[in-house]
C-alpha cells in the first residue's frame, strides 16, 4: 500500500535516477528477474491508497519497429531510511533504455498523467532478449546431425588445415585484421591442442563472443587457475549427444579419461571443418 497520507502541496517529485540490476542467487546463478532502484529529486510522499504501491509503476520496453512491451512491477518498497528511494521487484529483465512510468495519482488521487524516466541497466535490449528467450531455429534441418567426413591425410597437416581456416574466415566475411589475428592464434596454441582441426576450431572463435573461451582453456584464466592438460576431439561414452564437457577431479584438477579411438578416423579429428563432437581434458 502507498504509505504516506499527506497530499503534496507543491510540484510532484521527479525521478532523478532509475537503475536496473539483474538478480543473482546466493550461489551466483543469474535469474530472469530484476531489481530497479528509483531515486526521486525530493522526498516522495505517496497518497494513502488501497491499491498496492507497485500498481502505480510499470515499464515500457522498446521492441523495435514502433512496438513496445509493457512490464508490470511485482513489489514496490518505499525506503523508511531515505524517503527519496523506492525499490521495485520485477519478474523480468529490464534493459538499458527502458522507460519507467509512474502514475501521478500515486501522489495525488485523481491526478492524470505519468512521471517517466529512462532506466540505466547493465543489459542492452539485445542481450536481454538473448538471456530471456530460447532461440529456436527457423529451419530445424540446420541443426541436424551431419555426416562425419572420412579421415584425410591433410587433416593431420598443420599447414593444410591452416589454409582451410584462412579460407573459412574469408568466406564468412572476416576483415583482414581479424583473419591475421585468428591465424596468429592458430600458430600460437600450445601442444595441449595437438590436432590441427582442434586448433582451427579454437582459432575460429577469434573475434566472436566466445573468444574468451580460448584463454579459459589454454591459460590459467579459469576457476582452476591452470590451463587444460589436453584438448581433443573425442566421443563422450556416457553422453554421446553432449557437444563438450569439462570435468575436474580432486581439488580443481582437470581430468578426463580418453575414450577408445573411433574406427575410421583418428582421435582428435572432427567431422566437418572445425566442428567439435566433444572436448576432453
Amino acid at each position: 500500500m502507498a504509505g504516506a497520507a499527506r497530499r503534496p502541496t507543491g510540484p510532484l517529485p521527479a525521478i532523478s535516477e532509475a537503475k536496473a540490476e539483474r538478480d543473482i542467487t546466493s550461489d551466483g546463478a543469474a535469474t530472469l528477474t530484476s531489481t530497479v532502484t528509483v531515486r526521486f529529486d525530493r522526498t516522495a510522499s505517496f497518497a494513502e491508497s488501497r491499491v498496492p504501491l507497485a500498481s502505480f509503476f510499470e515499464f515500457a520496453i522498446d521492441l523495435g519497429e514502433g512496438q513496445s512491451k509493457r512490464v508490470l512491477v511485482r513489489k514496490a518498497e518505499h525506503s523508511k531510511e531515505n524517503g527519496r528511494l523506492v525499490t521495485l521487484s520485477v519478474d523480468a529483465l529490464i534493459p538499458d533504455g527502458a522507460e519507467l512510468r509512474l502514475e501521478k495519482r500515486a501522489f495525488e488521487p485523481g491526478a492524470e498523467g505519468r512521471i517517466t524516466a529512462k532506466v540505466a541497466g547493465e543489459l542492452s535490449g539485445a542481450l536481454t532478449v538473448l538471456a530471456s528467450l530460447p532461440l529456436v531455429p527457423t529451419n530445424p534441418a540446420f541443426a541436424a546431425q551431419a555426416t562425419i567426413a572420412p579421415l584425410a591425410e591433410a587433416d593431420r597437416d598443420l599447414a593444410a588445415v591452416r589454409a582451410v581456416l584462412e579460407t573459412h574466415l574469408k568466406e564468412r566475411g572476416s576483415p583482414a585484421e581479424l583473419v591475421a589475428r585468428a591465424l596468429a592464434r592458430y600458430d600460437s596454441l600450445p601442444a595441449t591442442v595437438p590436432a590441427p582441426k582442434a586448433r582451427a576450431a579454437l582459432a575460429a572463435l577469434t573475434g566472436t563472443f566466445a573468444e574468451p573461451a580460448i584463454d579459459s582453456l589454454v591459460t590459467g584464466g579459469n576457476c582452476t587457475t591452470k590451463p587444460a592438460n589436453r584438448i581433443v576431439f573425442a566421443e563422450i561414452p556416457e553422453a554421446p549427444s553432449l557437444a563438450a564437457r569439462v570435468t575436474y577431479a580432486g581439488r580443481w584438477r582437470a581430468h578426463r579419461p580418453h575414450p577408445p579411438r573411433p574406427r575410421g578416423r583418428a582421435a582428435g579429428v572432427p567431422g566437418p571443418p572445425f566442428r567439435a563432437r566433444g572436448r576432453a581434458l
